[in-house]
């Protein structure tokens, strides 16, 4: 999946491919099944470490949930990298 940021306003992600990230489903952020489904099986793990030492929370049902800044953040960072 391909992400090409262009502009943030607060509470809206908006890509030049005019793909939005999702609201997240957790009221703290993005469940894990969620941040697959954003960033990709591919780039998990590269996901996992950009996430090593940071708080995530552990929602009940939802599993891990983690942040939208965190997500955001990895996205944004991803998305430098594509030509």
């Amino acid at each position: 999946m391909r992400f090409t940021l262009t502009t943030m306003d607060p509470g809206r992600i908006v890509a030049m491919s005019s793909h939005h990230l999702p609201e997240p489903e957790s009221e703290y952020g993005y469940t894990l099944r969620q941040v697959k489904a954003i960033v990709g099986t591919e780039l998990m793990p590269e996901f996992r470490e950009h996430m090593m030492m940071r708080a995530h929370v552990l929602d009940g049902p939802d599993g891990e949930v983690f942040y939208p800044f965190d997500v955001l953040q990895f996205v944004e960072r991803t998305s430098r990298r594509l030509p």
